[in-house]
């Protein structure tokens, strides 16, 4: 080949050099004719110097091309020379792991050329869920690209690089991760790169360490009470420091409860976070509320959990989708209680269920199924059903058409109703002080088998309903009476009581409550006649108090409830019954345009009206804005003389971050006892709590042969906070009997005649 252009080259030169000679000869044999013509002469030499400029640039023209094409064939020639295909990198790790699983990649790479490689840099592109741990050798990382490079490859030498991470990510999700080799052979200026199918790796989860399950109902009618459950487990083998449970809930759904406070709401999003969820860990969330959209329609709701091994990054582990279908509402349902679509009950009380519903649509429904499934602290062998049967296995009591004819078809704008009855029970077994808030629950549902609406059949449960019944706490109050006590304080006089000679006792409240958490409660009772507080007491944190009769005293002030001077209110309507709603009182003392005396802002108010006929009792804290003071008091009576303020009675209460108190209100005679806060069970996870106090007798002739009252009955009052409602209970009055000082005989508690010789 470069023989062959140097000939070319040679040929050019002597064609050039040809035709300078040519040129030569013809001016010598021509010489006088130039002479003689001058101008013809000068003409021609122009020409001739055109032409060799001409003659020079095509020279250097095609030596321009013989330049290249000597290039060309020398790459050619030199990439023959080097086998880039035999620079291989492969990757290789495990194709199936468990979420969070510590695994190796082993990245090895093979020159199996004769020639060296320089610069060379090998690379792997990994997803944004692999945690690094550690690598062989220096790694530079940048996001998802990490990179190793090498001075030198020799010729024939192959090498492995391992790295070792974690892949965080959901159970059946794969990922890939790539790799390339680039370099430059050694005597060439340019970079190669290599990669081929050996150069990728594909990892799939197939377990991760948490269980996470949602509970949802498959169909619900638009404006249903529905709810969710949340299960979570940890079921690897290592603690998290964090987790995080993520909800995002369709449009159209509006939360109304949950059974745990959630960290985070916004909007649709809720999140809760768990702090050091240790192996074999679990929990469950549930959050109740309302979906009101378009029917015919899907709504998904989204459950995402996130967690954290060290506490600084977080990954998502699983997430699961719960889809509901809104359907059109072809009958309504309803629940009620007792009479009432809301009730709160005791323990022991019998609850008598009627479940209602109405066909409002615009066909007949056939094959009516109704089922009701209670949850809660019910005695289902009290169970006692009309017309229908319980199902043990499924826990639902059944009403159907075998049983109840009128459900084999309900015609448009027909209603019937079903019913049972049930105890509460009188036993609920309480351990720990998170056995509390008792609720009972019934689902009731309407199944249809035939029933069509527009262009899709729609599913047998064809409307719901659930009720909730809140348990009431029980609170307890038991007054004891003893003349023989522990002698924290001693008693005076004799056994069984004389006419003329001062006798004490020492009165016990021992007060309790079971369920729930009870607020402002006051215990109250009035002194008999001819009984007199001594000023001796013990309070409920052991304090042994001893005086005179003053001791313990006070005279607490009554709101004057004519400083009201302005009531709101506006008229509505529920159920089809006009009531008055008392939304705002407004406080106004004319003197000086402040509170009533001894009220400051943020105390707590009870306040009571009463007509004779109607009782309504609610609490309110007194804020103020900068021309007013008021108390919003949220009850509803059907009232015409709301304005009549001599109608009602408005004491001052202990708010429930107040201080106990317990007093004798010498004006009224009452023993008084004011608690801010009864705990939940008080009396089973905790002690009751307990007063002790001194009264006296001094009997009279006329009592002679008569055992005296020494204790009235006392009230308990409190405020359930669970139920939002005000609960009463009672003890019976106290004698000189003294049943529980067995140290009394059964007739020494009847007051005998003193000796006149010793009386004088």
């Amino acid at each position: 080949m470069h023989i062959i252009i140097k000939n070319m080259s040679q040929n050019v030169i002597n064609e050039h050099t040809d035709e300078k000679i040519k040129d030569y000869l013809s001016e010598e044999k021509t010489g006088d004719l130039k002479l003689s013509n001058n101008a013809d002469s000068k003409e021609n030499k122009k020409r001739n110097i055109f032409r060799n400029k001409k003659m020079i640039l095509a020279v250097i023209f095609l030596a321009l091309i013989v330049i290249s094409l000597l290039f060309y064939f020398t790459r050619i020639q030199g990439k023959r020379s080097f086998d880039e295909t035999k620079v291989k990198i492969s990757v290789e790790t495990l194709s199936n792991i468990s979420s969070g699983e510590e695994i190796v990649f082993d990245i090895k790479y093979d020159n199996n050329t004769n020639v060296n490689l320089k610069n060379v840099k090998i690379s792997l592109f990994i997803p944004m869920e692999f945690l690094f741990i550690s690598s062989d050798g220096e790694v530079n990382k940048e996001e998802t690209v990490f990179t190793w490079n090498f001075k030198n490859i020799s010729a024939s030498e192959s090498g492995n690089i391992k790295l070792f991470g974690k892949v965080i990510g959901e159970l059946n999700k794969e990922y890939h991760f790539n790799s390339k080799i680039s370099y430059t052979p050694e005597n060439f200026n340019y970079e190669f790169e290599s990669d081929g199918k050996h150069g990728k790796a594909k990892v799939k989860i197939t377990s991760v360490p948490f269980e996470l399950l949602v509970q949802s109902p498959q169909s619900v009618i638009s404006g249903d009470e529905i709810e969710y459950a949340i299960n979570y487990k940890n079921i690897s083998d290592y603690d998290f420091k964090f987790v995080s449970i993520e909800i995002e809930f369709p449009e159209g759904f509006a939360c109304s409860s949950f059974n745990i406070e959630p960290d985070k709401k916004e909007g649709n999003f809720l999140a809760w976070n768990i702090n050091n969820l240790s192996s074999g860990a679990e929990g469950k969330f549930i959050i109740n509320g309302k979906v009101e959209t378009d029917i015919n329609i899907d709504k998904e709701m989204r459950v995402t959990m996130l967690a954290s091994e060290d506490g600084d990054r977080i990954f998502k582990y699983a997430s699961k989708n719960a889809v509901i279908t809104v359907q059109e509402i072809p009958i309504t349902i309803e629940q009620f209680i007792n009479g009432s679509e809301e009730y709160f009950a005791t323990k022991g009380e019998e609850l008598e269920y009627a479940i209602k519903f109405k066909n409002i649509s615009s066909q007949e429904i056939k094959g009516l199924v109704i089922n009701s499934e209670l949850a809660g602290e019910v005695d289902l062998d009290s169970l006692e059903i009309i017309n229908g049967y319980y199902n043990a296995e499924s826990n639902k009591i059944v009403w159907s058409a075998l049983n109840v004819p009128e459900l084999a078809s309900l015609g448009i704008g027909e209603k019937y109703e079903v019913s049972f009855k049930i105890k509460v029970k009188d036993y609920i077994e309480i351990k720990k002080p998170e056995d509390k808030n008792f609720v009972i629950k019934n689902t009731a549902t309407v199944n249809s088998f035939n029933f069509n609406s527009g262009s899709a059949e729609i599913k047998k449960t064809i409307a719901s309903n659930r009720n909730i019944v809140k348990l009431k706490s029980f609170l307890f109050i038991k007054t004891k009476g003893y003349f023989n006590d522990d002698g924290r304080i001693k008693n005076i006089g004799v056994i069984p009581p004389e006419t003329g000679k001062e006798t004490s006792y020492l009165i016990h409240w021992n007060i309790g409550n079971l369920f729930n958490e009870i607020n402002d409660v006051k215990i109250v009772s009035v002194l008999p006649e001819g009984v007199s507080w001594t000023g001796n007491y013990i309070n409920s944190k052991g304090g042994v108090s001893l005086g005179n009769e003053l001791n313990g005293t006070f005279s607490p002030q009554i709101v004057d409830p004519k400083k009201i001077n302005n009531v709101n209110s506006h008229i509505g309507s529920e159920y089809g019954v006009s009531y008055n709603w008392y939304k705002t009182i407004t406080y106004n003392d004319p003197s000086h345009y402040g509170l009533p005396e001894n009220l400051k802002v943020e105390d707590m108010l009870k306040f009571t009206f009463s007509d004779g006929n109607i009782n309504e009792t609610d609490y309110c804290t007194i804020k103020s804005t900068n021309e007013e003071f008021y108390c919003n008091v949220l009850w509803k009576v059907y009232l015409e003389k709301y304005g009549e303020m001599d109608l009602y009675k408005i004491e001052k209460v202990i708010s429930q971050y107040g201080n106990e108190k317990f007093f004798y209100n010498i004006k009224t005679r009452e023993v008084i006892w004011e608690i801010p806060k009864l705990d939940a069970n008080t009396g089973i996870t905790s002690p009751v709590q307990e007063v002790v106090f001194q009264i006296r007798i001094k009997p009279i002739d006329f009592d002679i042969g008569k055992v005296l009252q020494i204790m009235g009955n006392v009230t308990a009052i409190g405020y359930d906070e669970f139920v939002r409602k005000e609960i009463e209970a009672f003890s019976s009055e106290l004698t000189t009997n003294l049943p529980d000082d067995y140290s009394i005989g059964i007739k020494e508690g009847i007051v005998i005649e003193g000796l006149k010789d010793e009386e004088e």
